[in-house]
């Protein structure tokens, strides 16, 4: 059982003058401090580490008075720590404003924690920067479980639930009296547009409550019965998806950045899709229209040009989709999706409605996981390789591409992960997976991946496909499925083998199948190009892909089964290297060399193969 405070000297968050500290009244009076944590519900909320989702508590201490923190991990290991009032006392705060900015900070998720070498720390937002001491919580036995983590969910759980009911009751009485008025208002001919959204709103919002209320009752029973498969994506009646075993995931959208999307709307507005376009053009350009021009001016900040600065590369083989994540907020995948679809001229070509587009790319880049590899930066980096593969790369002189191959090629990129829980097939496998059962152990989270975002498309707002012909539709779906389950590593050997009896074959590459088979096989270099990119780019991704496989293998131990091959954390400095190695020797250069033999402008990416592996070669072991 640990306890600590760390000085505001040892802090390094620190914003506050000491002066503007040392210049109030003298320090309160006990009395002051017990009555305000007097007033303190317990608290909790979820904050990200590296990564990773910990669940977070702050509760009356039952002894010796003070708060007590504590801290869960994804791996269900706990943490504790007890701040006495002595130490509270310690420092010279407004103790009112204090609880209320603790509770604040529990409430908005704006609490901040780190890991140090003894175990986490942890700071609270307080008067515009953090308070004058860190809370250093270390490790301690489940037996603290009740009091900091099951009190506070069942607390929030319960004033959550009350919001709830009465957020319901709140609608019912708002849609009488729309009906009522309705009734009323009809027989004068006004329009009720504006109340049916007033309506829309409050309907939105209590179902949002909803949401949240059973996000909240999985977490408790994930508490109760580790091994209950009751995870939900989206909503309460949708199919169960995940163990409990990866951290849950609602899908939250953000508003892409306007004057980006504008700008690349403009750009390609008279583009026309061409099966020859061997003359990529560039994304930015000189923009004259006067709306755009005002929307620019009025933008608030730059992050727009430094977007379509990146975007300008696209076309490269050193795209760099980090500095995109950032510059867009999140947002790589967006963007890179959106600017491919009108760059193609597959907008215009098939008639999509603007809106739709913008909600399921949106939706999409939603759906990905905080993983550290498995996530919405990864769909992004594979979808502008494949595009890269498809036109600057050459493979477009090989194989004719159809508007429903590019269309179905940048749509399986961009969904090739949806929904990855960051634990692999055979992890789902080994443990009975609800959708290990679904899939009969086959392509488990490749079927996930194409299902998913179909049965999304089902919703108009997200369907894509809304103005295809039903032999459109059917081919550019038969074409997705294809190309997603092919990413499956479990069905690598015998894709790989049947592509090069293809090219031993000495065909066209005409029929149907073979153009099919050849969109597969670079969806595949895609997937693991990252081992071909420039070094700066390619350590970034084996240090995410590290990270990703020890989280598994941490679990695996946990449950007791065997830890999968190269997911050992306590083998790093042995296995990583090595894995790297043999992953390039026995799965990449294969490939790519097969790749290379359909279409030979891609020989030279062997070269950069060969140099990151000889980075790995050459590290002592």
């Amino acid at each position: 059982m640990g306890s600590s405070i760390c000085s505001a000297k040892e802090s390094s968050v620190v914003t506050r003058p000491t002066e503007e500290r040392t210049s109030n009244s003298a320090s309160p009076p006990s009395s002051d401090l017990s009555q305000a944590l007097s007033s303190l519900t317990p608290l909790v909320s979820e904050v990200a580490v590296k990564a990773k989702m910990f669940l977070v508590s702050c509760v009356p201490a039952e002894q010796d008075g003070g708060l007590e923190f504590g801290a869960r991990s994804p791996t269900n290991e706990f943490y504790r720590c007890q701040v006495l009032n002595s130490q509270l006392l310690a420092h010279k705060l407004s103790w009112v404003a204090f609880v209320a900015a603790l509770s604040q900070a529990f409430g908005r998720r704006t609490v901040n924690m780190e890991a140090v070498a003894s175990g986490y720390k942890m700071r609270i937002p307080f008067n515009g920067g953090y308070q004058p001491f860190s809370i250093l919580l270390t490790t301690i036995p489940k037996g603290f479980m009740h009091r900091l983590f099951i009190e506070p969910l069942m607390h929030y759980y319960s004033a959550h639930t009350a919001r709830d009911s009465q957020r319901n009751n709140e609608v019912m009485v708002t849609r009488l009296r729309c009906q009522i008025a309705a009734d009323q208002r009809a027989q004068d001919g006004i329009d009720l547009t504006h109340m049916r959204q007033r309506c829309t709103t409050t309907v939105a919002n209590a179902n949002l409550a909803k949401v949240k209320c059973e996000q909240l009752r999985t977490q408790l029973r994930r508490f109760a019965d580790p091994q209950a498969v009751v995870d939900y994506l989206y909503a309460p009646g949708r199919y169960p998806l995940h163990i409990p075993h990866c951290a849950g995931h609602a899908p939250k959208t953000f508003p892409a950045n306007k004057p980006a999307t504008e700008l690349i709307k403009a750009k390609y507005v008279n583009v026309v899709f061409a099966t020859k376009n061997t003359q990529p053009t560039p994304v930015y350009s000189s923009i004259t229209d006067p709306v755009i021009k005002q929307l620019l001016d009025s933008a608030p900040d730059d992050m727009h040009q430094q977007i379509m600065k990146t975007l300008q590369k696209i076309d490269d083989w050193d795209f760099d989709v980090f500095a995109l994540q950032q510059q867009a907020s999140g947002g790589s995948l967006f963007m890179v999706m959106y600017c491919l679809l009108h760059k193609y001229g597959l907008v215009s070509h098939f008639n999509i409605d603007p809106m739709v587009l913008s909600n399921w790319c949106a939706m999409v880049e939603a759906g990905y996981h905080n993983n550290p590899y498995h996530n919405s930066t990864h769909a992004a980096d594979v979808t502008q390789v494949l595009h890269y593969l498809l036109y600057p790369g050459g493979l477009h002189k090989v194989i004719k591409i159809t508007p429903e191959d590019a269309m179905a090629s940048i749509m399986s990129a961009g969904i090739h992960d949806f929904d990855h829980p960051g634990l692999n097939n055979n992890f789902h496998v080994r443990t009975g997976a609800y959708l290990a059962v679904l899939y009969n152990d086959r392509s488990v989270l490749e079927n996930h991946h194409a299902a998913s975002v179909f049965e999304l498309m089902k919703d108009p707002k997200f369907d894509i496909f809304h103005a295809l012909t039903y032999d459109q539709r059917k081919e550019c779906r038969d074409t997705v499925v294809e190309m997603v389950l092919s990413t499956d590593m479990g069905n690598h050997g015998k894709i790989f083998n049947t592509f090069k009896k293809r090219l031993g074959d000495g065909i066209d590459w005409s029929k149907r199948e073979d153009i099919r088979l050849a969109l597969s096989i670079a969806i595949k270099m895609a997937d693991i190009s990252n081992v071909a990119r420039p070094p700066e780019l390619y350590t970034q991704w084996a240090a995410r892909i590290g990270s990703e496989f020890y989280d598994q293998g941490d679990l695996e131990r946990k449950l007791q089964l065997s830890v999968s091959p190269f997911m050992d954390r306590q083998q790093h400095d042995i296995e990583f290297a090595k894995g790297q190695v043999s992953f390039m020797n026995y799965i990449v250069v294969p490939l790519f060399e097969l790749g290379a033999q359909l279409v030979p402008d891609f020989t030279w990416l062997l070269a950069k193969i060969q140099s990151n592996k000889e980075h790995y070669q050459q590290r002592p072991t």
